[in-house]
C-alpha cells in the first residue's frame, strides 16, 4: 500500500514538474563591464581628466631628465677644469637629479592609479543601483558580468540599457552663453 502511494506521488511531481518549471522560468541578463566604461559620458571624462595629468607628468618628468643631461654634458666638458670641492658638488647634484626622478616616477604613477581606482569606484556606486533597478524592473532572476560568460545571446545583453541610464543621469557640461 505504501509503495502505491509512493509511485503515485512521484508521478503526479513527474507530471507537474514541466508546469511549476514554465511557471518560475529563469531570466538571466548579462553586463558587458568594459562596454559601460568605454561608453559612459562620466569614465570618458575621467579617462581624459587622468590623459591630461599623465601628459603634465610626462613633461614634467621630461623636463626633469633634461636638467639632469645638461648637468652631464657640463660635468663632462668641465671636470678637467673644476676644482675638486666643485666636481663633487656637481656630482652630487646629478645623483641628487636621479635620485629626485625616480622618486618624481613613483609619485607620479602612484597618483595615476589613485585617480584611476577613484574613477572606478565612483563608476562602481553608480553602476550597481542601476543594474538593481533594471533587475527589478524587468524580473531577471540572475544578472552576470559577460567576462564570466562563455557563451551567451546577445538578446540577454542589458549593456546598453546600464549606459543609457547613466548618460542620463550624468552632469551636462556647461554651456558657454556670451
Amino acid at each position: 500500500m505504501n509503495i502505491k502511494k509512493v509511485v503515485l506521488f512521484l508521478l503526479c511531481s513527474l507530471v507537474t514538474l514541466p508546469l511549476m518549471a514554465q511557471q518560475n522560468s529563469l531570466k538571466i541578463g548579462v553586463v558587458d563591464a568594459e562596454k559601460i566604461l568605454r561608453n559612459s559620458v562620466e569614465m570618458q571624462k575621467a579617462y581624459k581628466d587622468i590623459q591630461t595629468l599623465i601628459d603634465k607628468k610626462s613633461a614634467e618628468l621630461k623636463k626633469k631628465q633634461e636638467d639632469i643631461a645638461q648637468l652631464e654634458d657640463k660635468y663632462k666638458t668641465q671636470a678637467s677644469v673644476l676644482s675638486s670641492d666643485a666636481r663633487g658638488q656637481l656630482e652630487e647634484k646629478i645623483r641628487k637629479g636621479y635620485t629626485d626622478i625616480d622618486k618624481f616616477r613613483e609619485d607620479s604613477k602612484i597618483e595615476i592609479q589613485t585617480k584611476e581606482t577613484s574613477a572606478l569606484s565612483e563608476m562602481e556606486k553608480k553602476v550597481s543601483p542601476l543594474i538593481q533597478q533594471i533587475g527589478n524592473q524587468e524580473n531577471f532572476t540572475l544578472i552576470l558580468r559577460k567576462e564570466m560568460v562563455v557563451f551567451m545571446s546577445e538578446t540577454i545583453d542589458i549593456t546598453d540599457k546600464i549606459v543609457a541610464l547613466l548618460n542620463e543621469a550624468a552632469p551636462k557640461p556647461q554651456q558657454n552663453t556670451k
